[in-house]
Parts: structure tokens; C-alpha cells; sequence
């Protein structure tokens, strides 16, 4: 399943993890403050964000909770001089439901990739 966010975020999903879709979308602000938290620790000088900015464009849940996550975020990276340098580069974020109240979702993993 399919379907865009009013900012134009992707959402993807199977029907059996509707759930925590909602959840998910429910609590994006703070998913995206996290994993970019994460992303940035992750990353080196270039990718301050005075020298660009990280845009969300995938929020997908995965089939089940054996890939290593609930959660993947994807994002891709403008630099503010030369905005065409990083544009085939995606940063994904991985994140995983848990139960405690304070830390409800918890970045597991990064992986970088191409398009």
C-alpha cells in the first residue's frame, strides 16, 4: 500500500502493519528529529546543516519486524552550494518500535545508498 502525505512524503506499507503506520505518521516529527539526530552523528563536516539541509521523502514500514527494523526513513541531502553534488545519494534511518513510554522509537541502524 501506497499513498503521499500532504507534504509529499511517500508512506509505504503492507496492510497487515497498518498499525504501526499510524503510529508511525502519528509521531513523524519526532521519528524525523531522531533519526536526523542519528544521521547527523553518523556523517562528517559536509553534511552540517548550514551547508544544507536533510529532506524526508520515504517513511516505509517493513513487512515485519525481522528486517532489522519497524521503520525506514529515507532522506536525501541539498547542499546549499551546488544542490546537484549529492543528488543521487539517499540516507536511509532505521528505527524500531519499542515499549518504553520515553524513547517510543529507536534508531538501529543507517544505510547509505544510490540512485
Amino acid at each position: 500500500m501506497r499513498w503521499e502525505l500532504p507534504d509529499g512524503v511517500e508512506v509505504l506499507v503492507e496492510e497487515p502493519r497498518l498499525a504501526v503506520a499510524r503510529r508511525a505518521v502519528a509521531a513523524r516529527a519526532d521519528l524525523e528529529a531522531r533519526a536526523l539526530r542519528f544521521l547527523r552523528g553518523w556523517l562528517h563536516d559536509g553534511f552540517e546543516p548550514d551547508r544544507g539541509g536533510f529532506e524526508l521523502v520515504t517513511l516505509e514500514v517493513t513487512s515485519s519486524r525481522e528486517e532489522g527494523a519497524d521503520v525506514v526513513l529515507r532522506f536525501v541531502f541539498t547542499l546549499a552550494a551546488d544542490p546537484h553534488e549529492y543528488g543521487y545519494t539517499w540516507f536511509e534511518v532505521l528505527l524500531d518500535e519499542q515499549d518504553a513510554p520515553l524513547d517510543p522509537w529507536w534508531p538501529v541502524g543507517m544505510r547509505l545508498g544510490f540512485w
